[in-house]
């Protein structure tokens, strides 16, 4: 927990890096393209991060195993395969928990507690809808602009430059909004066979700023999960210790179903400040 809350705080700063970024770009009067391209490489290994965080806790690694634990390095630090999916949303989020909160939760708020499960349930169902759409589409960005940005993250020379086809051959154009590099097919081995192109227009402006806004809602949520997880975590190792710890765990949990009706809006207040309960130890039997 202490690793992975580590993590997100380094993506909640590269997300403010990459805002930063954005502006700078949209202010820039001059070398726009190279301006756009920092951004979209930041974007772009921020998705990484998101994509790799959701695969890693989808996997359920057993921090118990040495060689589990030693993993967890080559699963973050790979690339990812960009058609890689992940299709476990509710277990990342955790949100099988919420049907540890006791009814004294919705009670206290004057709402039947099988009412209040049934609304859980319709939100949960969207929340990993709205998980599934977003991460498809986060995605299609990683796929589409990663050659790009490996060409700028590994320095290969990137030219101001958009090759122009004609019947009889190419031409070689200046452009201050748009960056080309040579690739080959295998990266990295044999001679360069095609121009790939990054252009900063309004489609990839569009793109950038729908990403930008997906990343703006998760990685938000991911810090705050991870930091109450964390801190929930030693308490609870104090607790089991028999000590008492002085505050109960409490874990920041996140729907993504919003809008919420008003009666949801009830639950979801109702559920905010709620206590899990921790299930006792089932007993030993005698001699062992």
């Amino acid at each position: 927990m202490l690793l992975t809350r580590s993590l997100v705080r380094h993506m909640g700063e590269r997300l403010r890096h990459a805002h930063e970024q954005v502006a700078e770009a949209q202010a820039a009067t001059a070398d726009q393209a190279h301006a756009w391209m920092a951004a979209v490489a930041t974007t772009t290994s921020l998705i990484e991060n998101t994509l790799k965080l959701y695969t890693t806790i989808a996997a359920q690694v057993d921090t118990r195993s040495e060689d589990e634990r030693k993993s967890l390095q080559w699963r973050f630090m790979r690339e990812r395969d960009p058609d890689e999916e992940t299709t476990f949303h509710s277990r990342v989020w955790m949100f099988q928990v919420l049907d540890s909160v006791d009814d004294a939760a919705f009670t206290a708020a004057e709402i039947e507690p099988a009412e209040a499960r049934e609304h859980l349930a319709r939100m949960v169902e969207r929340s990993i809808a709205y998980l599934q759409a977003s991460e498809q589409q986060m995605r299609a960005f990683y796929r589409k602009y990663l050659p790009i940005v490996n060409a700028h993250k590994h320095g290969r020379a990137l030219f101001a430059l958009v090759p122009i086809v004609t019947d009889t051959g190419f031409t070689l154009q200046a452009s201050e909004v748009a960056l080309s590099a040579l690739v080959s097919k295998r990266p990295g081995r044999g001679r360069p066979t095609r121009f790939i192109t990054f252009t900063a227009d309004e489609e990839f402006q569009s793109e950038l700023s729908e990403a930008l806004a997906l990343l703006d809602v998760q990685v938000p949520r991911f810090v705050s999960f991870f930091e109450s997880f964390a801190e929930s975590a030693l308490l609870y190792l104090v607790h089991i210790e028999g000590a008492n710890p002085g505050k109960f765990p409490l874990l920041q949990f996140s729907l993504f179903a919003d809008p919420y009706s008003a009666r949801e809006e009830e639950v979801m207040a109702a559920l905010r400040g709620a206590k899990l309960r921790i299930p006792e130890p089932p007993p030993e039997d005698e001699g062992q």
